[in-house]
C-alpha cells in the first residue's frame, strides 16, 4: 500500500475538482512529458491545481497521486470492453468476485490484475512447471561434467574444488521467474479491493523457489513452447 497518497477520480474530458495536495516537481515532469497528450494540469486563481482529460480512460500511477480516469458512457460494461479490446479470457462472475466498490469505480486497473490472477491462480494448484536448467558452479565434488579450462583458471590452488556443469530439474526457470517478478512488483501497489492485494502475495509465496530477477520484454519472445509448458502462453503473452 502506498502512504499519503491522493485519489482522484474523474470522467474522460473533464476536470477533476482541486488536489488536495499539490503535485510534486517529479509528478509534473511525469504528466508532461508521458501523458502530455492524455492529461493536462490546470491551474486554479489560486495556484491550486486540477487534472483535465482527453480521450483517455485507465488508470495512472504517480508518486503522491493515484489518478482514475473512466469512460464518459458509463452505462457500457467496463469489464467487456477491456476484455474484449485486450482479448481477454471471459470470467465467471463466481471466480470475478468485484467488489461494489470496483464496480462504482470502474477501475481497470484492478481489473486488469483480476484477469492475471484468475490465470495464475489455476497455475499454482496445478503445480509450477519444472524444467532442466544447466548450471556452472564450483564444488566439493564431482556433478555432471568437470569443465577443465575453467576449472584450471579457478581452482589451480584448491585441490578441493572442482568447477562442474551439470542439469537439474528445477521450478527456477522463466516462465515461472517472469510471473513472480510481475507479481513482486504488483505487490507494492494499491488496490481499490483490497482482497486483490491479499491474493497477490498469497500467489507471490507459491514461488519461493523461483529467483526474483529483472525481466526485459525480449526475454518473451525466447520462451519456446511445447505441450509441457503450453498453459502458460495465456499468461506470458507480451
Amino acid at each position: 500500500m502506498m502512504g499519503n497518497t491522493e485519489f482522484v477520480e474523474l470522467i474522460e474530458f473533464t476536470t477533476s475538482d482541486y488536489l488536495n495536495q499539490p503535485l510534486s516537481e517529479e509528478e509534473v515532469q511525469i504528466l508532461q512529458t508521458e501523458f502530455k497528450e492524455k492529461l493536462e494540469i490546470i491551474y486554479g486563481s489560486n495556484g491550486r491545481q486540477s487534472i483535465k482529460a482527453s480521450q483517455h480512460v485507465g488508470y495512472v500511477v504517480l508518486p503522491n497521486h493515484v489518478i482514475s480516469i473512466r469512460p464518459k458512457i458509463l452505462e457500457a460494461s467496463f469489464i467487456n470492453m477491456i476484455r474484449h479490446a485486450l482479448d481477454l479470457p471471459k470470467l465467471m462472475t463466481e471466480a470475478f468476485s468485484v467488489s461494489e466498490e470496483v464496480q462504482r469505480l470502474k477501475n481497470y486497473y484492478d481489473i486488469l490484475v483480476k484477469f492475471l490472477l484468475y490465470l495464475i491462480e489455476p497455475l499454482l494448484q496445478q503445480g509450477l512447471y519444472n524444467s532442466y536448467g544447466k548450471y556452472e558452479e564450483n564444488l566439493m565434488s564431482v556433478r555432471g561434467k568437470i569443465l577443465f579450462k575453467e576449472n584450471l583458471l579457478r581452482n589451480y590452488n584448491r585441490p578441493d574444488k572442482v568447477f562442474c556443469n551439470y542439469s537439474e530439474l528445477t521450478a527456477d526457470i522463466l516462465e515461472n521467474r517472469i510471473i513472480k517478478y510481475t507479481l513482486f512488483h504488483l505487490s507494492k501497489g494499491h488496490f481499490f479491493d483490497d482482497s486483490v492485494s491479499v491474493r497477490i502475495k498469497n500467489c507471490y509465496k507459491r514461488f519461493d523457489q523461483v529467483e526474483i530477477v529483472p525481466i526485459h520484454s525480449d526475454y518473451f519472445k525466447s520462451i519456446q513452447y511445447t505441450p509441457l509448458n503450453e498453459h502458460y502462453r495465456p499468461i506470458l503473452r507480451d
